[in-house]
């Protein structure tokens, strides 16, 4: 038979132990910031997105995946390179096709959870972004292209016509011939 007492000890005793060692040291991943560039968005225009990875823990948080959702769908997938440090964070810079609408940007770091952290309620972040209607294209660089291409043509038509003889300079060229001067250069034939 076990003694009462041993049976009781035991668990007081991890209970004990438990409390009196040191915390395990984990590394975090926390979506630190998402920022979609610009303030007016409009449909078609090529919007600069950022995505901050920060290691809030206490020990270098492997390189883990980090997706990129637009309205619940995978838009990218980014890795880091290397092992971020306790304090220290990547930063994750990409393109984004806007399209007119209001989109939820979300960011998700470890989405399978393949690292042990300290904390996993901070894994991922997002925000709301609203895209206008396209921009009316501007009238002007038409304009200007008409207009450099009428001067361009008149700039043509201009020198062209000084390099070709005048009916006047051809007829004094015979009239002066006619008077008395010296025999104009005959043609070989």
């Amino acid at each position: 038979m076990i003694p009462r007492l041993t049976i009781f000890a035991g668990p007081a005793l991890l209970a004990i132990a438990a409390l009196a060692s040191p915390a395990v040291a984990l590394p975090d991943a926390a979506v630190a910031r998402i920022a979609v560039g610009g303030t007016d968005l409009r449909d078609g225009d090529r919007v600069p997105v950022e995505v901050e990875l920060a290691n809030r823990g206490d020990r270098p948080l492997p390189p883990v995946p980090v997706v990129l959702n637009i309205d619940d769908e995978p838009y990218a997938g980014w890795k880091p390179s290397a092992p971020i440090a306790p304090g220290k964070s990547a930063i994750w810079s990409l393109l984004w096709s806007a399209t007119r609408g209001s989109h939820l940007v979300v960011a998700v770091a470890d989405p399978l959870n393949d690292v042990a952290e300290s904390d996993e309620t901070n894994n991922s972040a997002f925000v709301n972004v609203g895209v206008g209607d396209a921009r009316e294209p501007s009238p002007w660089p038409v304009a200007i292209a008409g207009i450099a291409a009428l001067l361009v043509g008149f700039g043509a038509a201009m020198m062209a016509n000084r390099l070709r003889p005048s009916a006047k300079s051809g007829q004094r060229y015979a009239i002066r011939w006619q008077r008395g001067g010296p025999s104009p250069p005959q043609s070989k034939r």
